[in-house]
């Protein structure tokens, strides 16, 4: 008689379910916490380190400071035009500068504020199209490890700036967002999409280790006589 593995593969099948279930509420977890909880607990930021970048006949003072789950960028034009376009100097998507033209201004700032991890899920975005804003204040003075905690700050509460000028989403769900009808509510808890993400990136990865495990266990199906 031969001797049938069937339910030991069904047991593998109940496992995998099982895995997959725990792995969509831990990355729903993570996820979520690591993007409503960093804004809450940082008290200082590591220091903003101060570039160049130029984008077509424009070039940006660039501050860049970056804790665990946040990141921020502060970018301010700079006065003078170029002559023949560049493209020059590293920046994430998720901090690039809008596309021109721009206001007639001495001290035009775009900062922005990432929150999330292993990516950012969402962004929180300051215009600031003159001098009479105080934050987010000069990029090319943005040194200090403040701005980032105040831009956090001022995103939970809005005292410090009246709140961000935009809201956005991370990398990967703005592109979702980019391509599809969203409405404000969408838009709004699109970070959400990311959490949906982080669950199938984990399914993914428990499926392949289940099927080759339900397959181990086929392939070494003994008989006997």
């Amino acid at each position: 008689m031969r001797a049938m593995s069937i339910p030991r593969v069904r047991l593998d099948w109940s496992l995998r379910v099982t895995r997959l279930i725990i792995a969509c509420v831990a990355a729903s977890l993570v996820t979520t916490g690591l993007t409503v909880i960093p804004p809450w607990w940082h008290e200082r930021g590591s220091g903003a380190q101060i570039t160049q970048i130029f984008r077509g006949h424009h070039g940006w003072w660039s501050a860049r400071d970056e804790v665990f789950a946040m990141r921020w960028s502060n970018l301010q034009l700079m006065q003078e035009t170029l002559g023949s376009p560049i493209d020059a100097g590293e920046l994430p998507a998720w901090a690039e500068p809008p596309p021109p033209p721009y206001p007639q201004s001495d001290f035009y700032r775009v900062a922005t504020l990432a929150v999330g991890w292993p990516f950012p899920t969402r962004t929180f975005r300051w215009v600031a199209p003159s001098h009479e804003h105080n934050f987010p204040i000069a990029a090319e003075l943005d040194d200090a490890d403040t701005s980032i905690v105040y831009a956090a700050e001022d995103a939970r509460t809005h005292v410090r700036a009246g709140g961000p000028t935009q809201r956005g989403c991370g990398a990967v769900s703005a592109l979702m967002w980019r391509f599809s009808p969203a409405s404000s509510w969408g838009r709004e808890h699109c970070w959400c999409a990311d959490c949906v993400i982080s669950c199938a990136v984990s399914a993914s990865s428990l499926s392949r280790e289940c099927d080759y495990s339900a397959g181990n266990s086929g392939s070494t199906t003994s008989t006997s006589r």
